[in-house]
C-alpha cells in the first residue's frame, strides 16, 4: 500500500492561534488527525485548552499553552517552552492576524502611528518574532521543518482601504520567499496560505444573508469559504506531501484571483455553459 505523505505521524506542531472557534481551532483539529501531537496557543488560555480538549476527545494528543506572541520576548519563551514540552517542533503554524478592532478599513493617509504599529504587530511582526526563534533550533537539531504562514487575498492585491493590512500580509508572503531561499539548505521550508472571503464566527455578524449571496455569486465555485478550506492547505504544507514546495503562496479563494481583472462585456465569473 502506498504510503499517505500528507500524514503527520510522529510529528510535532506549534499552533499560535489555534484557540477559539474559527481557522485556528480549524487547522489545530487538522493536524492532529494528520497525526501531529499539536500545541495548541492562545492568547486565552480557556480557548486553547477547550481546542485541545476537543483534540484529546477524538483520541489524538495535544496540549495547551497561552502566550501573548505579539510580544517578542513571549514569542521566543513559547518557542522554548513548546520545543521541550514536544522534544522538538517539525510544523510551526501561525494562524494570529486581522484587522478587527485595531485600526477602521481606511485609506493610506488615515492610518495613525499606532493603528499601523497594532496591524503590523497583529499579522507581521509576530510571524518575525516566531520564525526567528524556532530556525536556530530547527537548523541545530538538523531535521527540517515546515513554516507556515497565513498571507491574504489583500497581500496579493490591491483593494482600497486595505492599505497596512494588505502590506503586512504581503510581508508574510514576501517572508515565506526569503526563508525558502536562507534556510533550503538545512531542509527547512516556509509557505503561505492565503484565504479569500472565509465566512467563520468571527465574521458571521460582520455580514448580512443578502451580502453572503451576492459574494456567492461573485466567486466561480460559487460559494464562501470555511475554515476548513484553511487547514486542509495547511495541512498540506506541513506534511511531506508537500517536501518540494518551498516559498509559496496558496490562494484559497474560490477561483477568484484566476478572474480577468479588467471587466469584459457580457461575462461574468459565476456564468454557466
Amino acid at each position: 500500500m502506498a504510503k499517505d505523505l500528507a500524514r503527520l505521524d510522529g510529528m510535532t506542531a506549534l499552533v499560535i492561534g489555534g484557540g477559539g472557534g474559527g481557522i485556528g481551532r480549524a487547522v489545530s483539529m487538522e493536524l492532529a488527525r494528520g497525526g501531529a501531537k499539536v500545541a495548541v496557543v492562545d492568547l486565552d488560555l480557556s480557548r486553547a485548552q477547550a481546542v485541545q480538549k476537543e483534540i484529546e476527545g477524538e483520541g489524538l494528543a495535544a496540549i495547551a499553552l497561552n502566550a501573548n506572541a505579539l510580544k517578542a520576548d513571549e514569542a521566543a519563551a513559547l518557542v522554548d517552552k513548546a520545543w521541550t514540552l514536544l522534544s522538538g517542533i517539525d510544523v510551526l503554524a501561525m494562524i494570529v492576524g486581522g484587522n478587527r478592532g485595531l485600526a477602521p478599513w481606511q485609506v493610506a493617509d488615515k492610518n495613525t502611528d499606532k493603528q499601523w504599529a497594532d496591524v503590523m504587530d497583529m499579522n507581521l511582526n509576530y510571524v518575525f518574532y516566531a520564525v526567528r526563534a524556532v530556525l536556530p533550533k530547527m537548523v541545530e537539531r538538523g531535521r527540517g521543518g515546515s513554516i507556515v504562514g497565513i498571507g491574504s487575498l489583500s497581500g496579493v492585491t490591491g483593494s482600497p482601504r486595505h492599505f497596512a493590512y494588505g502590506i503586512a500580509k504581503a510581508g508574510v508572503i514576501h517572508m515565506a520567499k526569503s526563508i525558502a531561499i536562507e534556510y533550503g539548505q538545512h531542509s527547512i521550508r516556509m509557505n503561505t496560505v492565503s484565504p479569500g472571503r472565509i465566512h467563520t464566527p468571527a465574521t458571521s455578524d460582520t455580514i448580512t444573508d443578502a451580502q453572503l449571496k451576492t459574494f456567492s455569486e461573485r466567486i466561480p465555485l460559487g460559494r464562501i469559504g470555511v475554515s476548513q478550506d484553511i487547514a486542509s492547505a495547511v495541512r498540506f504544507f506541513a506534511s511531506p506531501a508537500s517536501s518540494y514546495i518551498s516559498g509559496q503562496n496558496l490562494m484559497v479563494d474560490g477561483g477568484a484571483t484566476a478572474r480577468f481583472p479588467v471587466p469584459l462585456p457580457g461575462t461574468a465569473p459565476y456564468e454557466t455553459f
